[in-house]
C-alpha cells in the first residue's frame, strides 16, 4: 500500500498515512487511514469517486499510469455513457468519444478498470492497457 505524509489532528505533527484505492458495488473508492505513534490518535477517511490530486498523484507513482481505449465506432453511443459515467459535459464527452487511437481516460487501473466496467454496463467496450 502507497503512504503519503499526513498531519496530526492532535498535534499537527506529520505521520505516514497509508492510501487505496478499490471499486465495490460498481463505485470507484479511495481510502487514507494514519495512526500518530505519539498521541495514539487515529484518522480514516473512506471515500467515493476519483481520490484528490496528492492522492491520486501518489498512486500513479507507485503503479504507473493505466490507459483505456474505446473498441466502438459508435461515437454518439460512447459519448452519452462517458457523459453518464464520467459527468462530462455533453461537449467535453462528444470530444473524448472521437479520440481516434488515442485513450479515452488515463488513471490508475483501478480507475481505468471501474471505468471500462461502467462504460460495459451501457453498452461501449474499452480496453485496458497497463503501463509495463
Amino acid at each position: 500500500m502507497a503512504t503519503i505524509p499526513y498531519p496530526c489532528v492532535e498535534f499537527h505533527r506529520e505521520c505516514n498515512a497509508e492510501i487505496g484505492q478499490s471499486c465495490f458495488d460498481s463505485l470507484l473508492r479511495w481510502s487514507l487511514s494514519c495512526h500518530c505513534p505519539l498521541c495514539g490518535t487515529s484518522t480514516e477517511f473512506d471515500e467515493t469517486g476519483i481520490p484528490p490530486v496528492e492522492i491520486g498523484t501518489k498512486l500513479l507513482h507507485e503503479n504507473g499510469t493505466w490507459k483505456l481505449y474505446l473498441q466502438t465506432e459508435e461515437v454518439a453511443k460512447a459519448a452519452l455513457a462517458l457523459k453518464n459515467v464520467l459527468q462530462l459535459s455533453p461537449a467535453d464527452a462528444l470530444a473524448l468519444a472521437k479520440k481516434n487511437n488515442s485513450p479515452v481516460y488515463s488513471g490508475t487501473a483501478v480507475e481505468v478498470e471501474w471505468l471500462k466496467h461502467s462504460l460495459a454496463g451501457q453498452g461501449v467496450m474499452g480496453r485496458v492497457v497497463s503501463p509495463r
